[in-house]
Parts: structure tokens; C-alpha cells; sequence
């Protein structure tokens, strides 16, 4: 999967057309309601409203955890995440903390595979496999051992991949070429709130054309959309506002931190395991379509992430390829260790008979000692 500005200028295309037909008399829902049913006049009214809430809904959910996350840490994040858990048994809570604990360290573990190379960094398949296979509790499970599952989940966050930002990188940006797609995609007279629906709305129409992620199978609701294009315009938000001095570099780096772990619990939430790579690619193709620049923010990650896809055309539109590359091999070392913590806790877990692997896949993953590096 690869980024050009051939696709960029889709965006623009689609956002372009938007702005031509926003009506000032009506409120956002109504204008993108009236936008989405002129585009598709074969939906019914129904079926159009549901797609808009759902974007608005994405937009909101993102909106407040971020709010929470900047007043009151991390901690105000995991409500989200306790509420998705609260109805469920304490074996099936004990076994989604520890799956998503895989999902986010198996990422940081591609993450890295990709970038430094086998020669510095070797992933172990067992890994993978949890990651891909999941696993589940059958047993019974002490409110202690559910706690314990929890904070290896809190722990997996604070260590991945997403809290390293290059903030010295983004201070010495030319400010001009840290402003070239705010000014690409800037709309006189949208305010925050207008630009992260329309833009939404946008992407995930020019999705539906299959002008975005075309060859994807599997179906991307609006709300993924609307989550990624909400990360991504708050991550030009804060960059343009270091910049302009408007906030310190220290705020600025706790805001993309932020807006990384607020995106990444919303994906682990709300989606299955192969489900969360869709997410991840659709966060991948906002973020470069609308972000500031793929250096030091949530999209430092992402292009980690798909750096094995993107290497050759990179240095096209991120010239500072190179340099995240240097900065994730100087940087690794919290994130290596989280991996390896999070492992040892599973391995051990389903070595002890509280986990099992869902179909058996890979019976000898109890015995395997540890991530190699």
C-alpha cells in the first residue's frame, strides 16, 4: 500500500466538492446528510442517516477521549475501555485485556522488525501467531489475576511505539513545509469541528468510489473514517500550534501521545484482531493525506507500520525517512523491553493453563523462551 499525491489530490477533489455545496443556514449533520444522499441519491433517508451518525459518532467518540486523556492521563482513556468490558465475565475481560495486549505489542513488534531489520531486530513468529490466532479463558479467574491482565494492557500502551515522538525533529521544521497541506487542504470558514466532519465525509466517500483502499476486502464503516480523519486534523492542529507558538513542545508532545494512544484504544475497542489492521491502514492513508508530516507524531507509528510497503516510494514525500529510521534504532529500547514483558506474560499465563491458543495453532508457543533479538 503506498501514498502518492495522485491520491491526495483525491482527497482535495472530494473536499473541494463539499465546500461547494455547504449550506451556512444548516447545522453539520444536516449539511452532511444533504451531501452524502446528493452523492448517493439511491440510499434511503435511513440508511444516509445512519452513516452520518456513525461518522459524528467517530468524531465524538475521538473528541472525548482526547479531552480526557489531556486532563486526567491515560487512566481517563481506559473508561472507554472498561465500559466495553463492564457486562462481560471476568474470564472473557481476563482474555481481552490479554488480547489486546498481543494486538498493540505485536504492532510495535512489526514495527520494528520492519525498520531496524533482522540484522538488529528479529521477530519471533510465536508472536505473530498469538497475535493472529488470539486466545481465550475458560478457567476461573480471580478479580486480581483480571487486574493484573488490565495493567499488562496499560503497560503495553505506554510502552508502544506510539509515545515515541521526535520532538527536537519537528522543532527545526521549516515552517513552511510544515504548513504545505494545511494550506492544500485549508477551507475558509470551516472551523475544527466542520473540518474533521467534512473531511470525514470526504474520505470515506472517495473510499466508497474505491479511489481509497481499493484493494481491501474486508468493509470499513464510517466510523473508522471518521476516528483516523478526527487523529489526523488534531495532529496538524498541534504541530501548526507548536509551531506558531501558540503552545510549548513539551504540550505538544503529550497531545500527539494522546492523540496516538486515544486512536489506538478506539481500534483495539471497537474491532476484531484482523479487523484492527484495516483500521490501521485507514489511519496510515488519513494521516498522510491530511497530517502535517509522517516525523514525531501518531504517524510515525503508522509508517513504521507499513514501512515494508512504503520504503521505496518514501523518500518521494517524507525526506525524513531516514532519520525516523535513526531515531527508532536510538529509541527502541522501552519498546523492545514492553515486548518482551508482554510475551512472558501470556506465554506464561497459557503455560499455567488460565489461556489457551484459540484452534491450537502453534501448541509449542508455551515453550518458547522469550522475543529474539
Amino acid at each position: 500500500m503506498t501514498i502518492n499525491r495522485k491520491e491526495r489530490g483525491i482527497l482535495k477533489e472530494y473536499s473541494d466538492k463539499l465546500k461547494t455545496m455547504v449550506n451556512p443556514d444548516s447545522g453539520v449533520r444536516e449539511n452532511l446528510l444533504n451531501m452524502y444522499m446528493d452523492r448517493y441519491p439511491d440510499v434511503t433517508e435511513n440508511e444516509a442517516e445512519e452513516i452520518i451518525d456513525n461518522i459524528l459518532k467517530g468524531i465524538s467518540d475521538f473528541d472525548q477521549g482526547l479531552s480526557a486523556y489531556t486532563q486526567n492521563g491515560l487512566e481517563a482513556v481506559l473508561e472507554k475501555i472498561e465500559q466495553d468490558q463492564e457486562e462481560k465475565s471476568p474470564a472473557e475481560r481476563y482474555a481481552a485485556y490479554c488480547n489486546m495486549t498481543l494486538a498493540i505489542k505485536t504492532m510495535d513488534q512489526r514495527v520494528l522488525s520492519s525498520l531496524l531489520g533482522p540484522d538488529k531486530f528479529q521477530a519471533d513468529n510465536a508472536l505473530e501467531e498469538l497475535f493472529g490466532t488470539g486466545v481465550d479463558c475458560e478457567t476461573i479467574v480471580t478479580v486480581e489475576m483480571v487486574e493484573e491482565a488490565r495493567e499488562q494492557m496499560i503497560s503495553a500502551l505506554e510502552s508502544s511505539v506510539i509515545s515515541l515522538n521526535d520532538i527536537e525533529r519537528l522543532k527545526n521544521l521549516p515552517e513552511d513545509s510544515a504548513e504545505e497541506y494545511i494550506r492544500e487542504f485549508a477551507v475558509e470558514g470551516w472551523s475544527l469541528e466542520e473540518r474533521k466532519a467534512y473531511l470525514s465525509l470526504a474520505a470515506y466517500l472517495a473510499y466508497q468510489d474505491g479511489k481509497l483502499l481499493p484493494e481491501e476486502e474486508e468493509e470499513a464503516d464510517p466510523y473508522l473514517w471518521a476516528v483516523a480523519v478526527a487523529a489526523s486534523v488534531e495532529t496538524e492542529k498541534t504541530i501548526h500550534d507548536a509551531l506558531k507558538g501558540n503552545i510549548a513542545w513539551e504540550a505538544a508532545a503529550f497531545t500527539l501521545k494522546a492523540i496516538g494512544c486515544v486512536a489506538l484504544t478506539i481500534g483495539v475497542c471497537a474491532l476484531t484482531i484482523y479487523s484492527l489492521l484495516l483500521y490501521l491502514a485507514i489511519l496510515f492513508t488519513t494521516s498522510s493525506l491530511i497530517g502535517t508530516l509522517l516525523v514525531g507524531t501518531i504517524g510515525l507509528y503508522i509508517l513504521c507500520f507499513f514501512c515494508d510497503a512504503v520504503v521505496d516510494t518514501i523518500g518521494l514525500y517524507w525526506k525524513g525517512f531516514d532519520h525516523v529510521k535513526a531515531f527508532v534504532e536510538n529509541n527502541y529500547g522501552v519498546v523492545l523491553e514492553g515486548i518482551q514483558k508482554a510475551y512472558e506474560f501470556i506465554k506464561s499465563r497459557v503455560t499455567a493453563g488460565y489461556l489457551y491458543v484459540k484452534n491450537a495453532v502453534n501448541n509449542s508457543i508455551s515453550n518458547r523462551s522469550h522475543v529474539t533479538v
